[in-house]
């Protein structure tokens, strides 16, 4: 038996990821969607990938395409979110 991480564990670096970096420092996720794909075992290494899909002027938010892909490159979790920025 190995050990797997909880979907919501490896989904939590979006998080930071969203909030600090891209799209850009103090964007609140207004929504978020995932589906986890496959296992994330005890020891991987997971890779994430953010793109922003479309912005949005007229409310100050980005759509942007989420990914996790192990250090085998098989996808492990893909989905979409929403952040806006405060005024």
């Amino acid at each position: 038996p190995t050990v797997i991480a909880h979907g919501l564990l490896v989904a939590s670096s979006y998080s930071r990821m969203l909030g600090m970096f891209l799209p850009g420092p103090n964007s609140v996720i207004q929504s978020i969607k995932l589906d986890m794909l496959h296992p994330v075992f005890l020891g991987d290494i997971v890779r994430f990938e953010v793109v922003v899909v479309r912005k949005v002027e007229s409310v100050k938010a980005v759509k942007l395409s989420l990914a996790a892909f192990n250090q085998h490159d098989v996808t492990v979790g893909r989905g979409t979110a929403q952040c806006v920025f405060p005024e």
